[in-house]
């Protein structure tokens, strides 16, 4: 808690003046510059300041920026939120006064609500030290404030260091001030920054601090000493319980090189086993347990108990519908013995280096989930461990990794190192391939190895490309650093440091236009996933994406012959779903104001409700800004007729239509039979909130609602339904005119709906 000893500037004259003149300029000796002193740097304090104003700032930031003003030799923050910081470079040797504390004269007019300032002193960019002020009420007169506990500027609140080294009092470069980023407005005059010697009152402080401090300490060992024997216990029970190797321990599935001397082993831990669903079938004891009653819901939903268990929902009107609950199988990695190099031994017949089996020189360890155990929230993982080589591997050479301690289900792994053949993690090839004619080819090198930090790579490296026909050579270039380590990157306008946390290389093959597939490959360290250059490169990925949309469809059943995934129609109001009109206009208020959707609701029911995407994993919504893939692909169609319509997509037929034709006026289908008899196009349907725990979309208890017109959405869908008419007259005139009659009210009922607004 900071504490504030004030005076009055009166007080602080006085005990000034009695320093000077009968102790023989006592503050001096005790905080300013000793006669015995080194010579020091330019230091802008007189008279026990360390600083005053009679200059402007020469920087300020943020908040802050050119709106702290120096008037009257004073420090001016008037009507300034705390975010903003603004200083002073100022070369100063304050070791003499390293036992006084730094102090602000100052006065907070009525206007000040803002609780702190936060004092700095600043070694360059290398460290600083921080003291924080605690504002006092409004006043007239100046007092001076000390900050908690009497700090001296040998001891600060904060001290940090971007290279470990201390703050150093005698090569101080700067001063400045910060805000504390809390709620509140300055309202501040500081006339100096002084160092005051101690007085018994702040010595008496001070060593209350340090009592603190130690009484703290000696609970925080405590409490980590608690922790460790707590954690100490934890994974001796671990061990117990999974150490011993077996068909559910983590397995060893990749052995790889990321470098010369760094053999990777990729260890896959657990894994999900998924949900069961089905009609309900009873057994002797299942007990069910009602849920809470939900203000949106039609019906009941139950969890089912069974030997005591929650084991899954019921669900459906008559709680005839059962989900079990995913379940996480397997062994979880014994973390905590992995980077433990006494635990692995490097071997090989092939390289005398590694005749005698070696351990590593240290083992970093990343770790990442691999899946999610849902309303559990337990993740099966994926963990990579780095084993760092005191030899480089010999090129053609085999080797064995045993591994001792780790409760992996296969603990003698293999490696053939040859670069040429070993898919490394840390050469990217980023996109499933390449048109010949396009001119932007890249791939990159980088790895960040968790514990281990970033890798750094050697400058002068030259990677080649592989044709995977012939196993040969196809072009090369060097590696170009595209970023390093403590770099900045663009993201969202800004710049921000490197979020990879390790340096980047870039390797370019634009020049390479022979159709076929390759691979990227650093000699020493690996190659790429392979990828392709083809004039259809990107086909498969977009037949993928279009297979996802039909399976997003609502309101109309999915399986065989079209696909193996099978769902019930869901959401069709001749299954009993239940939509009515609310008033809730989503342009004014936003899209997920749950509560006030529902609170709209007009009671009028809704016919033909039903169609659309489901909105991902909540397949609640269903909104005309998901047209925005529809137009687009009705604008593939109009560019690149010859290709987009010859796509067999899988989906049931239009007779006389392209496939993707067919897949863009089911989207607009929906809203079509939405639209009012004015024109108006609604946002979309959705329910009172998300969709509810354990429930599928075909057995949904929720309420849907048919989201108010609005011009935004109907001058949206009069775009999509205009192009789907434009590309429709070949082909079936008298339905283009159904589409194009669609959008003309549409934009009509916009036009007038904006000029009302």
């Amino acid at each position: 808690m900071n504490q504030t000893t004030s005076w009055t500037a009166d007080r602080t004259l006085r005990i000034l003046r009695l320093s000077a003149c009968l102790a023989g300029l006592l503050a001096f000796a005790a905080c300013g510059q000793a006669a015995d002193a080194p010579p020091a740097a330019p230091v802008a304090a007189k008279e026990g300041r360390i600083c005053g104003f009679d200059q402007p700032f020469q920087y300020s930031f943020l908040g802050w920026k050119d709106k702290v003003k120096v008037e009257q030799g004073r420090a001016v923050w008037h009507g300034l939120k705390t975010q903003g910081g603004a200083g002073v470079t100022a070369a100063m040797n304050l070791v003499a006064r390293a036992d006084c504390s730094p102090a602000l004269r100052l006065r907070t007019k009525p206007g000040n609500t803002a609780k702190s300032l936060s004092f700095r002193l600043v070694n360059g960019d290398d460290a600083l030290a921080a003291w924080s002020f605690a504002l006092p009420a409004p006043a007239e007169a100046f007092s001076v404030v000390l900050p908690a506990n009497a700090a001296p500027l040998s001891r600060p609140d904060k001290a940090e260091s971007k290279t470990g080294a201390a703050f150093d009092l005698a090569r101080v470069s700067g001063w400045q001030f910060l805000g504390d980023w809390q709620p509140g407005i300055l309202d501040v005059e500081i006339e100096a920054v002084l160092a005051v010697a101690p007085d018994p009152a702040m010595l008496a402080q001070r060593q209350a601090a340090a009592q603190a401090i130690a009484k703290q300490a000696r609970k925080d060992a405590d409490k980590a000493a608690a922790a460790a024997q707590r954690q100490a216990a934890e994974r001796e029970e671990l061990v117990r319980r999974y150490a011993t190797r077996g068909p559910a321990s983590p397995e060893v599935v990749a052995v790889s090189t990321v470098a010369p001397d760094i053999i990777e082993l990729e260890i896959e831990a657990q894994r999900v086993v998924p949900s069961r669903f089905g009609k309900y079938e009873p057994q002797p004891g299942d007990k069910k347990r009602l849920e809470k009653p939900h203000a949106d819901r039609a019906f009941p939903m139950a969890k089912l108990v069974r030997d005591g268990h929650d084991i899954g929902w019921l669900q459906g009107k008559d709680l005839d519908w059962f989900e079990s609950y995913e379940e996480l199988a397997g062994d979880p990695l014994l973390e905590f013995l992995a980077e433990d190099p006494a635990g692995y031994a490097v071997s090989s017949a092939d390289d005398p280096a590694f005749a005698q089996a070696r351990a590593p020189v240290a083992v970093y360890r990343k770790s990442k989930p691999s899946d999610w155990q849902q309303l559990m929230n337990r993740y099966p993982a994926c963990h990579r461990l780095y084993l760092k080589l005191d030899h480089a591997l010999k090129p053609g050479a085999s080797y064995t990794v045993a591994i001792a301690k780790l409760n992996v289900k296969n603990p003698q792994a293999t490696l053939a190192y040859d670069s040429r053949k070993l898919r490394s993690e840390a050469v990217h090839a980023d996109q499933i391939g390449f048109r010949p004619d396009d001119p932007g080819k890249r791939a990159f090198l980088s790895l960040w190895m968790g514990s281990g930090g970033g890798l750094a790579y050697p400058a002068g490296l030259r990677f080649s490309i592989i044709d995977e026909a012939s196993g040969k050579d196809v072009f090369t270039g060097p590696l170009e650093l595209a970023l390093a380590a403590d770099g900045r990157e663009l993201l969202a306008g800004k710049q921000v440091p490197n979020s990879s946390r390790t340096a980047i290389w870039r390797m370019d093959f634009g020049a390479l236009t022979t159709p076929g597939r390759y691979r990227v490959h650093v000699d020493g360290i690996g190659c790429s996933y392979p990828f392709e250059i083809g004039a259809d490169v990107w086909r498969k990925a977009f037949l993928v994406q279009m297979r996802g949309l039909y399976h997003e469809r609502a309101g109309t059943e999915l399986g065989e012959p079209w696909t193996t995934f099978r769902k019930p129609r869901d959401f069709h109001p001749a299954d009993g779903t239940l939509v009515t009109r609310t008033a809730y206009d989503a342009l004014s208020h936003g899209d997920q104001a749950f509560a006030l959707i529902a609170k709209g609701d007009t009671g009028e029911k809704v016919a033909d409700a039903w169609g659309g995407y489901h909105d991902a994993g909540d397949w609640n919504p269903r909104r005309v800004s998901h047209m925005s893939v529809t137009l687009a692909q009705l604008e593939l169609v109009e560019m690149y007729p010859a290709f987009f319509n010859a796509l067999d997509l899988r989906i049931p037929r239009t007779e006389g239509l392209p496939d993707i034709i067919t897949e863009a006026l089911f989207e607009i289908d929906c809203f079509r039979r939405l639209q009012h008899p004015d024109g108006g196009i609604p946002f979309g349907l959705e329910t009172n909130g998300d969709p509810l725990p354990g429930e599928v979309s075909f057995l949904s208890s929720q309420h849907v609602f048919e989201l108010a017109p609005n011009m935004r959405d109907s001058w949206y869908y009069a775009a999509v339904a205009g192009r789907a008419a434009k590309v429709l007259k070949p082909l079936k005139p008298e339905l283009a005119a159904v589409y194009q009659d669609s959008a003309i009210r549409a934009f009509a009922w916009a036009e007038t709906d904006y000029a009302r607004r």
